[in-house]
């Protein structure tokens, strides 16, 4: 059933189920804006993104020391196409976000460049028990949110993945795009 609710105070609730679930992969570290715009959607479904999300991001370090980082934040869409999306076609809105971020893996000096890496690409080890979803599935659950998904790389090398969902005031702007 939707409701309405900030994604900041979910992860909130949400922070020690996510640290347990990293504990011997990484550290998480988190900046949560305040009193974010309300989202609307399945509550249950969105925790469940967002673990898989952390999840993914601490197995992409793959055994190397390292933080994932959490943020949320709210931005404003000019409806213009974004790089690197996956999910609805973005149009003219206030969207609430939660990017999750990680450093990459530490290559040394010798090496001509860092291993490419794609922040989408399963990074669960083959012999990982999978018990989340998959990104087909994550997918599903923020263009049912009537989200995006956009990822890039950090200049280190690490890669990251903000999940941007219109706010529930902005229903009303759908056709401006």
């Amino acid at each position: 059933m939707p409701e309405r609710f900030d994604i900041s105070r979910l992860l909130e609730e949400l922070e020690e189920t996510l640290r347990a679930e990293i504990v011997g992969l990484a550290a998480l570290s988190s900046s949560y804006a305040p009193e974010l715009p309300a989202i609307e959607g399945d509550r249950e479904k969105l925790r469940a993104l967002l673990v898989m999300l952390v999840k993914n991001a601490a197995h992409s370090l793959r055994r190397s020391p390292g933080t994932v980082h959490v943020e949320t934040g709210v931005t404003r869409h000019d409806g213009s196409p974004l790089k690197n999306a996956f999910g609805a076609a973005p149009r003219r809105a206030s969207y609430v976000f939660v990017e999750i971020s990680d450093p990459g893996v530490e290559t040394s000096e010798t090496s001509a460049a860092p291993a490419e890496r794609d922040p989408m690409r399963e990074t669960v080890p083959a012999n990982h028990q999978r018990r989340g979803l998959s990104f087909a599935a994550a997918l599903g659950v923020v263009r049912r949110h009537g989200g995006v998904i956009t990822t890039g790389r950090t200049p280190s090398g690490g890669g990251w993945l903000r999940v941007m969902m219109p706010s529930s005031g902005d229903a009303g702007d759908a056709g401006d795009a």
